[in-house]
């Protein structure tokens, strides 16, 4: 028995020894052999002097860079860009380590990578600041795409203009689950403080495109205007790395931090130890026998403390056996002690719990460690001791999870898979319908044309619009079937239609169904059983209302609500018409009442709002919104926040009619917009732009332009973007692609796909697509001029434009008058509705013109009667059925101009129903200009829903003659 006794310890110190080894390998399997150090001064290795900075020699005799005033472009390689990115992206942890020595308190960069297409911070360091408001900031792309900041204050000991180590530790944590970066800042190998990002600064570079084309790497710099070195570093810098895969300890115990402490530590780097990969069985037995080794381990440190106390006190004999009554919390061992203040002593809690030993309570691993699949919906079930997570639900491929304690909890959370059905045999829909995938299941689509059925069995081949078989016929009985041959399918589809509406005269809907429509204006008088605009009942049935405004949501459209905003007050009684304000306060007595008036104690009738800041112009003391109060502001009605006055006239440049000639005074007697001090009245390429002022002399170009603000119009400049590819050949002719890339194939390059001109607003949505500084319709910045300004008995017109810039009024029974917006077009859709809100009156309103000699009483009287009238007006079309205009109605009118081809037309229409049209004419003396309004003795004129937009497309069934 001895010998076997022997020969089992022999056994079980060797299966220790063994354990011990694979604990070591676990260890070792920690530690890695790829260590890696970035040089981001390696730009300047070979040739400082290059960049103008100059090497120096620190007080410990290192060599260092100074930067100054006159350091030049410092770009990275892409080699070394693309180093840094693969790194920051592949691993949760790195080190920025630097030793500057900062002699400016102005903004300066260590390093910058930017996003030069979105104007981006991907990572960039900087600091400002001198003394105790030294700050040191990290600037990092978010997962919103927006650019970040991390600003670590008063940082004084940057601040003494001494030598200083400064270590940035980055480090991915989980946050509620949420994935973001800790961030923590030492200086002088002490910890100064720690910040949490918004996401991690690992995936700063992952997504929207990481072209190395489109990124700028500086160093000790940002990229300023024109390619420029902008917030330079003013400092020295000893050195400047990027470490990778190597522990922070490592490096605070390092030769850069033992300079700082004086001594003369020498750190020696881990043993690497070669190691295989461990498999995920190998390792969950190595934490089983780390496990028992545990429990071993402290049941012999217990046993040794409680024999060396036995020793020392000499109460052996003493012993009473306490742990007989089971002091300690079930399943923890019991060992007797006369040492200790109780005559006993507990081990360690079982595992999942914590607490002394006498007292244990359960882990809640469901709360600490949050290991169950939370986002398909499993809620984690706590047990004592451990937890229990679910099966993944219907759709997902997964495995419940039982577990106890923390580190097995987080070690091993629970996946559920989305399952694809739609990869599945037998398919799960009809052979004719497309199987989609979706996030635990799937759908199926309809049956497509020429077939019915449910998708998800079988579709059926349907012969549409057969007379015999009632099922193939779709359409409302109000509708017509029409057969429609397919050319991807070899039966038939159909279309519900009649002419060119959906349902027959008199009645509304998508084809499929159809009811009654009174008014006629595309909404049915009840509300049909299909989706669409237009299936819905007709809030106002009795009355035109395409648009089918309701303001206060109770179901009675606003053209017919005599109460629209639900306030009880009548519209015509009601102060604020559009805003609900039952009590009517008006304090300044004009028709707009306090809940809608932009100057409640100021009367202003017209609401007009400059700088649309909510503020009328006649109570805001800066109209413009420039910052410069309108009392000393050069130019108070225009945004000019320089002040710029070129020729010191008082007038500022931004609405000075001629910014370089003294003309205080303004007068511009042919109302071009050139003063008469400077107005050559040469135009040699007939564009309608005074020669003094064409930023294109020679080539007509009457829009003038100019996307990248050379001064030369993009009508006569053959590389509209500076990118250096000729316009000809540009995939993106205003924004830069030196590399013209284009992904989809569709002729377009990626930088303006769906947004020609990159002003932010896409084209569907662009005023003008092809002109970056036009977005949308604005006539704000009216020209106003009088027909005839020196008559003695003159009337002036009163102009008001609203706050979005799209509705003009003309208020007065005025003496004629123009109002043109700054705008110029070449081809042009202009749409707008026109009103007379008056009864009584009959003279002349409409839109114009072109004038030898500008405003005066040959262009009034030339204006008052019908055809030509040389040197001022030329009658192109005239009304033959000499359709009036009547009061308060309203018209809509649609013109189209195409100078280069000549091309004009004007339609009107009243109710839907056309009233004049002029047919395509043809006129090639107007090469394109403004638009306005024209008024002549007519007061309470309303120009409404006014909206232009930039084109040049030749309608199809415009034929040339």
């Amino acid at each position: 028995m001895e010998g076997e006794d022997k020969r089992n310890g022999g056994g079980l110190e060797k299966m220790r020894k063994q354990t011990l080894l694979l604990i070591v390998l676990v260890v070792s399997c920690c530690r890695t052999s790829t260590a890696l150090e970035i040089d981001l001064l390696s730009p300047l290795t070979n040739s400082p002097l290059d960049f103008n900075v100059r090497v120096i020699f620190t007080p410990d005799r290192h060599e260092a860079f100074l930067f100054g005033r006159a350091i030049t472009d410092i770009r990275a390689s892409e080699e070394l860009l693309q180093n840094v990115i693969v790194n920051v992206e592949s691993n949760d942890e790195f080190v920025i380590k630097t030793r500057i020595r900062i002699m400016s308190s102005q903004a300066g960069a260590l390093f910058s990578i930017v996003h030069l297409q979105r104007k981006l911070f991907l990572l960039d360091l900087s600091c400002k600041g001198i003394g105790e408001q030294t700050k040191l900031i990290l600037r990092y792309r978010s997962v919103n795409d927006t650019s970040k900041s991390i600003v670590f204050k008063n940082v004084a000991a940057l601040g003494d203009r001494k030598y200083h180590t400064v270590i940035i530790r980055v480090t991915d944590v989980f946050d509620n689950g949420k994935k973001i970066s800790a961030v923590s800042l030492f200086v002088d190998c002490k910890l100064f403080g720690r910040v949490d990002t918004v996401s991690p600064i690992s995936a700063s570079f992952s997504y929207k495109g990481t072209l190395l084309s489109l990124m700028d790497f500086r160093i000790g710099q940002r990229r300023g205007a024109w390619r420029k070195p902008h917030t330079k570093w003013m400092g020295v810098i000893e050195n400047l790395s990027l470490v990778f895969k190597r522990p922070i300890n490592y490096i605070l115990e390092g030769p850069e931090c033992a300079k700082v402490d004086g001594g003369v530590k020498t750190p020696y780097p881990p043993k690497i130890v070669e190691s295989e990969v461990i498999t995920h069985e190998v390792a969950s037995q190595l934490l089983g026998l780390i496990q028992d080794i545990r429990y071993d381990l402290s049941m012999q440190v217990a046993e040794i403390k409680y024999l060396r106390r036995l020793v020392e006190n000499c109460q052996m004999c003493r012993v009473q056996d306490i742990c007989l009554f089971k002091p300690c919390f079930p399943g923890v061992p019991c060992f007797n002690d006369p040492a200790t203040e109780q005559g006993f002593e507990c081990g360690e809690c079982p595992l999942g719990m914590l607490g002394d030993g006498v007292n244990c309570n359960d882990v809640d691993e469901c709360k600490e460690a949050n290991p169950c699949a939370k986002d398909v919906g499993i809620q984690c079930k706590n047990r004592s001791p451990g937890y229990w997570c679910p099966p993944c639900p219907d759709g997902y491929a997964g495995k419940e999870i039982h577990g106890i304690g923390l580190y097995f909890a987080r070690n091993n959370r629970q996946i559920c898979t989305d399952i694809d059905e739609c990869s599945e045999s037998p398919p799960k829909c009809a052979e004719q319908s497309k199987c989609i995938n979706e996030a635990g299941g799937y759908k199926c689509t309809a049956c497509p044309p020429g077939f019915t059925g449910d998708p998800e069995h079988a579709c059926y081949h349907l012969s549409y619009c057969d007379p015999g078989d009632a099922r193939s016929n779709p359409c409302s009985q109000h509708a017509k079937c029409i057969r429609l041959q397919s050319g991807e399918i070899t039966s038939a589809r159909s279309v519900c239609e009649h002419i060119d509406k959906l349902c027959y005269a008199g009645y509304s809907g998508n084809g499929h169904h159809c009811a009654e429509d009174f008014d006629l204006d595309g909404f049915p008088d009840i509300e049909l059983n299909c989706t669409g605009k237009e299936c819905r009942k007709d809030n106002c049935p009795r009355i035109v209302n395409i648009d089918q405004e309701d303001l206060d949501d109770d179901g009675l459209g606003d053209i017919c609500d005599d109460d629209m905003d639900g306030d009880n007050v009548k519209n015509d009684m009601d102060n604020c018409p559009r805003h609900h304000n039952v009590e009517q306060y008006n304090n300044d007595g004009d028709p707009f009442g306090n809940e809608c008036d932009n100057c409640p104690y100021v009367t202003n009738k017209f609401q007009s709002d400059n700088d649309k800041d909510g503020i009328g112009d006649v109570c805001d003391k800066d109209v413009d919104g420039d910052g410069i109060l309108n009392s000393i502001d050069n130019c108070p009605t225009i945004y000019n926040p320089l002040q710029e006055d070129l020729d010191r006239d008082t007038v500022g440049d931004e609405c000075d009619n001629c910014p370089s000639t003294l003309n205080s005074r303004q007068f511009d007697r042919d109302g071009d917009g050139i003063g008469d001090n400077c107005d050559t009245g040469r135009d040699d390429d007939n564009d309608g732009v005074d020669d003094m002022v064409d930023n294109c002399r020679g080539v007509p170009n009457p829009d003038q332009i100019d996307n990248d603000k050379d001064e030369k119009g993009d009508a006569c400049d053959s590389d509209d973007d500076d990118d250096g590819i000729p316009d000809r050949t540009d995939n993106c002719q205003l924004v830069p692609n030196p590399s013209q890339r284009d992904l989809n194939g569709n002729g377009l390059g990626d930088p303006c796909d769906g947004d020609f001109d990159d002003d932010k607003v896409p084209d569907y949505d662009d005023a003008c697509s092809i002109n970056h500084h036009v977005t949308h319709t604005d006539f704000s910045r009216l020209q106003k001029i009088e027909l005839s300004p020196f008559e003695r008995s003159a009337k002036p017109p009163v102009w008001a434009v609203d706050a979005t810039g799209t509705q003009v009024t003309e208020e007065e029974n005025s003496d004629p008058a123009i109002a043109v917006g700054d705008t110029r077009f070449n081809g042009v859709d202009f749409n707008a509705t026109i009103r007379v809100a008056t009864q009584h009156d009959d003279d002349f309103v409409g839109l114009l013109v072109n004038s030898d000699t500008g405003p005066g009483f040959a262009l009034r009287n030339a204006l008052w009667h019908s055809g030509d009238v040389k040197g001022q007006i030329k009658e192109i079309w005239r009304d033959e059925n000499l359709v009036g205009w009547k009061d308060e109605t309203d018209y809509e009118f649609k013109l189209i101009h195409r100078p280069t081809i000549g091309l004009i037309r004007l339609r009107v229409y009243s109710e839907a129903d056309l009233v004049a049209d002029t047919g395509y004419l043809t006129e090639k003396t107007l090469r394109g200009g403004r638009l306005g309004m024209y008024v002549f003795s007519q007061g309470k004129v309303v120009w409404k829903k006014l909206s232009y937009r930039c084109s040049e497309r030749v309608p199809d069934d415009f034929e040339a003659l």
